[in-house]
């Protein structure tokens, strides 16, 4: 479950259990290489020495030089990216991860070079969990995205850039640069420290431009041109989100008409558009305070899709109000029904390159504000995996859904269900879950990972699916074979509020932009393929 947000492609841990701390553990693996990539060293039985390249699997204790001009990405089971531009150097000390609780601690030395990342899980679960440690300095991560460049000197200079293209909608987040002689905090995005040999982190200050340039040639490219090409506009002018109210949230979108052009004419009706163009161009939109020339890969944007209702968002502008709430949905005068659809959703595999690796669906959800029902229709559904994460297609599945869901007070949840989280009013994210085995068999209520909740707690506002006489999901195995293991499909539907061009606080921008999202995983939490749909066309 997430926040509207035009994500990264999570990348999930491959194996059950916690991963020991010791250097023959597979961590991550390599991708969008440029140019020269080298481990000179490994501490793992099952890697040598030698060029890297997109693909390659990374082990604890591995250490990569890019060289002189190149540039790659290293992809973390926990789904941290780090980006490592020309002449950069990495070791993974620490590694441990457990995908269940998805906790446990990161360390990693940045020795040489240009770097960024977005942090993913583990700084997300404490703010000792991940550290990054440079030759005069380290720095401590709280769920964010930071750039930097260490000199041969081993001077430093540390930008925090913001959330990253993941994180819309959620906390800012934070880092803390410390050595023996002092620390800084940056918490404002843009805002720079630099680090000297036997002096305390600096005082931060707004980066200057030429930094942060410096990061981006060599780190990335200056996407906005080639974005332009590819869409066939002379410039593409995206305005980065804005923090209007200083919560840490980008709230305001500002307008692009080419970029909602770009969309609107890539999906109409219900199809959308997964063009890496487009999805990078509407990933800058969505950072708030995005360095100008952000790159973020294409290789990020795969298993996002985006339709015919994000194009609203992006041609005007528009305020972001926050995902629509479970106290909106029941008690916010909402009326009549809306249904909204998208054909052809792309997924991707999140544990794997292997060819063909991935899937579709087609899904259509019917919300009915005057009955407090949601129902979810989901055809057309295809996935082959690796499910063994080695690199080989091992499982072929169809799959389909019919659930209608009662929120109302006459529901499951009854009149008094959990509205607040620990972050504020409960989103009304609607959650589904089936789990099979590997007969393809369905398991039942309360034995298995078959479950129900509204909200961000599995355990809260939870309820038996399998209980509604015409409720139906379906996973056929299309191997003749039966499946490596068991598996579980997990169906997401949510609304979020945007001011398009309305009153804030008209019923008009409350549940207007629809999302959906298909997950498959194992039973331990491992995460296999994804697909989401952003701005599902409204039907």
């Amino acid at each position: 479950m997430r926040v509207f947000s035009f994500a990264l492609v999570a990348f999930a841990a491959l194996f059950a259990g916690v991963i020991p701390a010791v250097a023959a553990d597979f961590i991550g693996v390599a991708a969008a290489l440029r140019g020269d990539v080298v481990r000179i060293s490994t501490g793992s039985g099952d890697a040598s020495p030698g060029p890297v390249s997109s693909g390659t699997k990374i082990f604890l204790g591995d250490e990569i030089k890019v060289a002189s001009g190149g540039r790659m990405q290293i992809m973390l089971l926990d789904e941290t990216v780090f980006t490592l531009g020309s002449g950069a150097r990495l070791v993974i000390d620490e590694f441990v991860y457990d995908p269940a609780a998805e906790t446990g601690s990161m360390t990693t030395q940045i020795t040489k070079g240009a770097f960024r990342f977005v942090s993913g899980k583990l700084a997300k679960s404490s703010p000792k969990a991940m550290k990054v440690k440079l030759p005069s300095a380290s720095i401590s991560i709280r769920g964010t995205q930071v750039a930097g460049i260490v000199d041969e000197d081993g001077s430093s200079q540390i930008v925090l850039v913001g959330p990253g293209p993941n994180s819309f909608g959620a906390t800012l987040g934070a880092i803390t640069v410390s050595n023996a002689l002092g620390s800084v905090d940056l918490t404002r995005p843009n805002f720079s420290t630099s680090i000297v040999p036997d002096q305390p982190p600096a005082t931060p200050e707004l980066a200057a431009p030429e930094t942060i340039q410096t990061i981006e040639q060599s780190t990335g490219e200056d996407a906005e041109t080639e974005i332009a090409s590819a869409l066939g506009v002379e410039s593409l002018d995206v305005v980065p989100a804005t923090d209007t109210d200083g919560d840490g949230i980008p709230d305001q979108v500002g307008g692009s008409e080419a970029l909602g052009a770009s969309i609107a004419t890539a999906a109409t009706g219900s199809d959308v558009t997964s063009d890496a163009a487009i999805l990078d161009a509407a990933f800058a939109a969505m950072t708030a305070g995005a360095p100008e020339g952000e790159d973020l890969g294409s290789l990020e944007t795969l298993g996002i899709n985006l339709g015919a209702g994000a194009a609203a968002v992006f041609s005007g502008g528009a305020e972001f109000l926050g995902d629509t709430s479970l106290d909106q949905l029941r008690n916010a005068g909402l009326t009549g029904t809306a249904t909204y659809a998208a054909t052809g959703v792309s997924m991707a595999c999140t544990n794997s390159g292997a060819a063909g690796c991935g899937g579709s669906y087609d899904v259509t959800d019917t919300w009915n504000f005057a009955s407090g029902t949601i129902t979810t229709s989901l055809t057309n559904g295809t996935a082959a995996l690796d499910y063994s994460g080695d690199g080989t297609l091992d499982t072929s599945v169809t799959f389909s859904m019919n659930v209608a869901v009662d929120y109302s007070a006459s529901g499951p949840l009854g009149a008094n269900p959990v509205l607040t989280d620990d972050f504020g009013d409960m989103p009304g994210y609607v959650h589904v879950a089936a789990e099979f085995d590997s007969a393809a068999s369905l398991q039942t209520f309360n034995n298995s990972l078959t479950e129900a909740n509204i909200g961000t707690d599995s355990q809260l506002n939870r309820f038996d699916w399998t209980s509604g006489g015409s409720n139906s999901v379906t996973l056929t195995d299309q191997s003749g074979n039966g499946l490596p293991g068991a598996l579980v499909l997990h169906s997401d539907a949510y609304l979020s509020n945007f001011a398009l061009g309305s009153d804030a606080s008209s019923t008009d921008s409350v549940g207007n932009i629809a999302s959906h999202e298909i997950t498959f995983r194992k039973p331990d939490g491992t995460k296999l393929a994804d697909g989401t749909v952003h701005g599902m066309g409204s039907q």
